[in-house]
């Protein structure tokens, strides 16, 4: 059951971004899509896993200075 506390509000995509579309890949839950050259996330379907943050996306700015770990499941082939 996703936590209605949990919001999408924190997320937030940087300079970085490329379009790349891994956020939407790599979501468990289907609620990333790319719009108007953003992505966007479906608050009512996201679980605040941070399965999403890499380089470019991040979460209330705690995320931007740390490392990453980048889901070997979401890379291309």
């Amino acid at each position: 059951m996703i936590n209605s506390q949990k919001s999408t509000k924190h997320f937030y995509v940087n300079d970085n971004c490329i379009l790349c579309g891994k956020c939407e890949i790599i979501c468990p839950m289907n609620c990333i899509k790319i719009i108007n050259n953003r992505p966007s996330w479906n608050a009512n379907t996201c679980a605040a896993c941070l399965s999403c943050v890499h380089s470019a996306i991040q979460y209330n700015k705690k995320t931007e200075k740390r490392a990453k770990y980048y889901n070997p499941n979401g890379e291309e082939e």
